[in-house]
């Protein structure tokens, strides 16, 4: 081979190889959920954003644990009466809804299910009136924070 088609396949293996890395790259920021930064009473708490319905159904369902500035955020398009259940949950958490980024309602230390519940006899939880945000936290944090029914929240969408 002459030195100018050495360089020529060297060129290509570098090519490929940066391809390559590059379609890994993308794989990662694909997998890797979307977050926001919720500051509740100026407090920040990391928030993994459950956006499809699978994410949104299997919420926190699963996690050994939640550190106490961490979270899940579920956004929704309309305001409703979104209903929450504790589906597969290992750890008890505080549920924060929100409308126009005002608390509307709090449940405090949610329950880890018993084992073996039916998952049509789970107890459901749901605020008062209508919201399009639902955060969850860890268990007892809203009151760690301060937090109350009529509390401002901030968004920063990362």
């Amino acid at each position: 081979m002459n030195p100018s088609n050495v360089r020529i396949a060297r060129g290509l293996v570098t090519l490929a190889v940066l391809t390559g890395l590059m379609a890994c790259a993308e794989d990662s920021r694909a997998q890797k959920p979307a977050t926001a930064t919720v500051y509740l009473n100026g407090h920040p708490i990391a928030a993994e954003i459950a956006e499809t319905r699978e994410q949104q159904s299997r919420g926190l369902g699963g996690r050994a644990a939640l550190g106490p500035d961490e979270g899940m955020l579920f956004i929704y398009a309309e305001e409703g009466n979104h209903t929450f259940w504790m589906r597969d949950m290992l750890i008890s958490i505080d549920m924060i809804w929100i409308r126009n980024l005002r608390i509307v309602h709090i449940e405090s230390f949610v329950p880890v299910p018993a084992p073996g519940t039916p998952v049509n006899q789970l107890p459901t939880y749901s605020a008062s009136e209508p919201s399009n945000f639902v955060l969850e936290i860890a268990a007892g944090r809203s009151a760690e924070l301060s937090i109350a029914v009529g509390g401002r929240v901030r968004f920063d969408f990362n």
